[in-house]
């Protein structure tokens, strides 16, 4: 880390001058990260009398850089003036040379000014950040696992990534996760795969596959619960200098009305009856269609409009219990960003949500107030 100064000092003058040489050490500080970078070194022929007191100097004494002036006993060591040359500790990605003439305090007739370049460059500080859509469905990549129509137990698989500028991000770097919880609610953000609770020691896995290099984590998170993660690196958890990123989310699966408009029961000789249409309450917003299918397959026909209403019209040979299952595929806003409690994330591929009708049509004049009554919804 010390190269030698390009500059050196001599002595001349008369006879029996006496020498000695001692070195003087200047370093630099970057403001980030309080590291000292070592700026060189200097060779100094003293005369005539030797200041002992040189022999221990350790960085930061007396000569560290960059000061308008430093003195050190008998020595005294100045800026020479160029516009180039820095009184301040540099800022990062800032690098430069200052250069210096170093003098005798009460300089004796065998000294001569010698002069010094200190070379110094502030490493420029890495840009890294957190993402979550580097995979097509992400963010709220759905599991489609949820129990039923608005139990809010459903889970998102999703990819959490540290990136950086060029030459930022490489192989052999530490990134560890060092907080997780929900963003809402209390259902912690598992381990994609495992169902296991992701341990605040977790490290990211190096990729160099994609666009860019990366380090990244699979997780899974619950419907309106989300994640908040806190990650570090790109060394060891604690090292001077690391970055500290971090980045949330929270989806929601669809939630949607019931099947309306329908009895429970019908008799064969009641008239064509057209339901209501299924739409998205959770946010009025988003959009979707419904498919709907009978079981088993009713005699006279059934019919998905297409609108999110079906039609069936009751006829001899339709006697039976049947399962009307409406099924919602969310088409906008697929979400493109991360979402919050106020205002969640909506997957980013078909996350169907089901609402079932049990339904019974029976013989003879009855009406559809009449009859026996079997209904479920789920």
């Amino acid at each position: 880390m010390t190269t030698a100064f390009t500059g050196v000092l001599n002595h001349s003058g008369a006879d029996n001058c006496a020498t000695e040489e001692v070195l003087l050490y200047a370093a630099v500080e970057c403001i980030d990260d309080n590291s000292l970078i070592a700026g060189g070194q200097v060779t100094i022929t003293v005369y005539p009398a030797f200041d002992a007191s040189l022999l221990t100097l350790t960085t930061g004494d007396c000569a560290t850089i960059p000061t308008a002036t430093t003195s050190c006993g008998n020595y005294v060591v100045n800026l020479d003036g160029d516009t180039d040359d820095i009184t301040t500790a540099p800022m990062p990605g800032e690098s430069g040379t200052n250069n210096y003439t170093i003098t005798w305090a009460s300089a004796p007739a065998c000294w001569t000014d010698g002069t010094a370049t200190v070379a110094y460059n502030c490493a420029a500080v890495p840009n890294f950040e957190a993402g979550n859509s580097f995979n097509p469905n992400d963010p709220c990549s759905c599991n489609d696992n949820q129990t039923g129509n608005g139990n809010q137990d459903g889970t998102f698989a999703e990819t959490v990534s540290v990136t950086g500028d060029p030459g930022d991000i490489i192989a052999g770097q530490m990134w560890t996760v060092t907080g997780i919880t929900p963003l809402s609610g209390s259902a912690m953000p598992t381990l994609s795969g495992g169902g296991a609770v992701v341990p605040n020691t977790t490290t990211l896995t190096f990729d160099n596959s994609g666009a860019e290099p990366r380090y990244f984590l699979d997780i899974e998170h619950t419907d309106d619960n989300g994640y908040f993660i806190t990650i570090e690196g790109p060394a060891a958890v604690g090292t001077i200098g690391n970055t500290v990123v971090q980045i949330s989310n929270l989806c929601e699966y669809p939630e949607i009305s019931p099947i309306t408009g329908v009895s429970a029961s019908y008799s064969i000789n009641d008239a064509s009856t057209t339901s209501t249409m299924i739409t998205e309450v959770s946010s009025p917003t988003n959009t979707g269609t419904v498919a709907y299918t009978i079981s088993p397959a009713l005699p006279s026909g059934f019919t998905d409009n297409g609108d999110g209403t079906f039609t069936f019209d009751p006829a001899p040979g339709d006697e039976g219990n049947y399962i009307i299952t409406g099924t919602f595929t969310p088409t906008a806003p697929f979400s493109n960003m991360s979402g919050t409690a106020a205002a969640p994330a909506y997957p980013g591929d078909a996350c169907e949500t089901i609402e079932t009708f049990s339904l019974t049509i029976t013989s003879g004049a009855c009406s559809a107030d009449n009859g026996n009554i079997s209904i479920s919804v789920n």
